[in-house]
């Protein structure tokens, strides 16, 4: 972190920890997504389900 805060040039092993976090984070968030849309389309399969044959 300091090498990054003080402009310090990153050797090659740096790179590839800092590539790692990245795409370690964006698979979280992919995850989330992928999570939110799927809840998302429950709820409004339940809520048409409802709406159509109990209502």
């Amino acid at each position: 972190m300091s090498k990054i805060l003080n402009d310090k040039d990153l050797k090659r092993e740096d790179k590839q920890v800092l590539s790692a976090i990245i795409c370690a984070l964006s698979s979280s968030k992919d995850r989330i997504n992928y999570f939110v849309i799927f809840a998302s389309s429950a709820l409004a399969l339940l809520a048409g389900i409802y709406f159509d044959f109990i209502k």
